[in-house]
């Protein structure tokens, strides 16, 4: 049965330590040590390594990520000019259809492409933020003393629900409405009156929108 070749810590330190000495420093290399490292060697040792060659916790996880992306690997021709670990493992974080769009961009060619970790987050913050569903709150402002019939007050209900559902946006009604709802119910008359303004506030994409309607 043979035996797995196992590399002793110093000799990932001699190694690591003399690319980053270098004056353009390989970090794909770097970053294919660190991994293969953390495959051979324990916690500790691991600890130590990253110690020697002054490397965070945090530094040292994000070059393993950057070892093992399928897409830094199918890429590595192009992106052997890249002299920044961070720019690497900004490559890493986009989205499968950021990615798509990011290498049509710029690793189109097969010759290695320069660029910075800043066109990559520039790249991202071009992309369309994924929709969050809106939500609406009714405002129906009840000037003092004023009134309303219960053909009136629906008219008012039937149009706030038809821009809401127009625009896509969801009514979420307050205790206002039920309370009002309630008086015209049990109104003789089918007329509800207000002494003092009621407030319901209106949300849209989570910004507050004062919008008043009055009787």
């Amino acid at each position: 049965m043979g035996h797995r070749n196992v590399k002793p810590a110093t000799k990932f330190k001699t190694d690591i330590t003399k690319l980053l000495n270098s004056s353009n420093k390989a970090w794909l290399k770097i970053a294919d040590y660190i991994s293969e490292a953390s495959d051979q060697l324990g916690k500790a040792e691991m600890d130590g390594l990253f110690k020697d060659v002054r490397f965070s916790y945090s530094k040292g996880r994000k070059l393993i990520k950057i070892a093992k992306s399928q897409r830094i690997q199918q890429y590595r021709t192009q992106l052997g000019l890249i002299d920044s670990w961070s720019t690497l493992h900004e490559i890493t974080k986009l989205s499968d259809s950021e990615f798509t769009e990011f290498k049509n961009q710029y690793l189109s060619k097969k010759k290695p492409q320069l660029f910075q970790r800043s066109n990559v987050i520039s790249f991202k913050s071009t992309q369309p933020a994924p929709k969050k569903p809106n939500t609406v709150i009714a405002k129906l402002h009840f000037v003092q003393n004023a009134q309303a019939t219960k053909t009136e007050f629906n008219e008012i209900i039937k149009a706030i629900n038809k821009l809401t559902v127009a625009h896509g946006v969801q009514v979420e009604w307050g205790g206002l409405y039920n309370d009002l709802k309630d008086k015209l119910d049990n109104s003789n008359n089918g007329i509800v009156g207000s002494r003092t303004p009621h407030t319901v506030k209106i949300k849209k994409n989570a910004q507050a929108i004062k919008k008043g309607i009055s009787l």
